[in-house]
C-alpha cells in the first residue's frame, strides 16, 4: 500500500465519524466501528503500534469523541505516516 493510500485510509475515518453522526447519511455508527476495526487489524499487522493504539482508544472512546480532537487525532495518525520510511505492507 502506497503512503498516499495510507493517508487516505486514515481520511476515511474522519468521513465516516462525520456522516455517522448526520441524520441525514447512510452511514451508520456500526459502520463507523467496523471500519476502526479493520484499520486497527490492519495497522497492528503492519507493525505501527501507535497508529493501532490510537485507533484502539478511538474504539473504546466511541462517539464521546468531540470532532475537533478526532480531526486532531486523525491528522497526527496521517503525520506519522508521513514521517515514516518506504510503503510498508
Amino acid at each position: 500500500m502506497s503512503k498516499k493510500e495510507l493517508i487516505d485510509s486514515l481520511f476515511v475515518i474522519l468521513c465516516l465519524y462525520e456522516d455517522a453522526t448526520d441524520d441525514g447519511k447512510t452511514t451508520t455508527q456500526e459502520d463507523y466501528f467496523a471500519y476502526l476495526n479493520r484499520k486497527y487489524i490492519f495497522f497492528r499487522g503492519r507493525g505501527n503500534e501507535e497508529i493501532a493504539c490510537l485507533l484502539k482508544g478511538l474504539q473504546e472512546i466511541g462517539f464521546e469523541v468531540k470532532h475537533n480532537e478526532l480531526r486532531s487525532i486523525v491528522f497526527h495518525m496521517i503525520s506519522i505516516i508521513v514521517k515514516e520510511g518506504g510503503g510498508g505492507c
